[in-house]
């Protein structure tokens, strides 16, 4: 079995139709048409998290993501990144046997004077159960974020110097420290100490070394206030109803349980570090 992986980047102009293919070179992309619906994208996606996040409901969840990539609103989602892998002669984006997928979304926290990218809704999805030809589609799809934000964001954003994450301090099960060794060793992103809260290690990756770090917002404080139970609030996205099908939990941080279930990044978990 030979399976070959087509990525790329989605991103969103002002169509609230529409998501356009960003190409980089070094990524095959062949089956990634160049242009694809919201909804068909966010289908995708739907399937995918119906692997990776264990979430049944994908008519719920297919909603969910379509009000999260629509463009408007100030907190944004400004990409889909994804690497797939499909069995030859494959034509149709819907039909891969593994992979990988993350969104960008821009956002201040609360603490940052300007809006900086922020990685979220991480999934490595296995749909065939002989993995042996795998590759690691979600190493290409960390290495796309950084591509995309440095070749194309940061030349429409100039305030932005880095990009982000959070990881839950106190996870149901494993450990917040392997997964912060985890993405500081692999990708290179650092603790940022200055700006820990009560529930989330944040952490980034400078592109700007000179700007030495986030700068926090003048009316935020490491005891800002904080709403009793937030609804994916770090997720960014819109609320979401809970299906009977559906393992994701509404808390803060959405620890959302996966198939592979324990480890955190953001608002996901696995038992074991995703590839």
């Amino acid at each position: 079995m030979t399976v070959i992986y087509s990525s790329g980047v989605y991103v969103f102009g002002t169509s609230k139709i529409n998501a356009t293919l960003k190409e980089y070179s070094e990524f095959d992309n062949h089956i990634l048409p160049k242009k694809i619906s919201i909804l068909r994208l966010s289908q995708l996606l739907a399937n995918m998290q119906e692997k990776c996040f264990k979430d049944a409901d994908t008519e719920s969840n297919t909603q969910r993501l379509v009000d999260m990539l629509t463009p408007g609103g100030g907190e944004k989602t400004v990409a889909v990144v994804l690497s797939l892998g499909y069995l030859d002669g494959v034509t149709d984006i819907m039909d891969f046997v593994d992979g990988g997928s993350a969104t960008i979304q821009m956002s201040n926290q609360g603490f940052f004077k300007v809006q900086q990218p922020w990685v979220n809704e991480v999934c490595r999805a296995k749909i065939a159960a002989d993995d042996k030809h795998f590759l690691k589609p979600i190493q290409s799809v960390m290495q796309l974020i950084d591509t995309h934000i440095l070749t194309d964001l940061s030349s429409k954003r100039k305030s932005i110097n880095g990009v982000y994450l959070y990881v839950e301090k106190h996870p149901e099960h494993g450990s917040a420290a392997v997964l912060l060794k985890y993405y500081h060793d692999k990708y290179g992103y650092e603790e940022l100490h200055e700006f820990a809260d009560e529930e989330f290690h944040y952490m980034g990756k400078l592109y700007k070394p000179e700007s030495a770090s986030p700068t926090r917002s003048k009316s935020s404080s490491s005891s800002r206030s904080k709403s009793p139970s937030p609804t994916r609030k770090k997720s960014l996205s819109p609320t979401r109803k809970k299906s009977p099908g559906s393992t994701r939990k509404k808390s803060p941080g959405s620890t959302r349980k996966t198939e592979r279930g324990v480890y955190t990044f953001g608002h996901l978990k696995w038992d074991k570090i995703p590839k």
